[in-house]
């Protein structure tokens, strides 16, 4: 699928202050999975990758 076609990722609703981020990993559904990877410039590619993550669990 082109880039052009691809919804935009909300993510914007996922950033919060570092104080709030213990009370809101509380909030999350478990198991709480983690992943860990190193990216050299973030892009739109990567960023859609990441926020697709989580329905491509097995």
């Amino acid at each position: 699928m082109p880039a052009s076609r691809l919804p935009s990722p909300a993510f914007d609703a996922k950033i919060c202050p570092p104080a709030d981020f213990a009370v809101r990993c509380q909030r999350l559904p478990q198991p709480l999975v983690f992943s860990n990877g190193c990216f050299d410039i973030l892009h739109r590619g990567h960023v859609t990758y990441l926020d697709q993550a989580p329905s491509a669990r097995a």
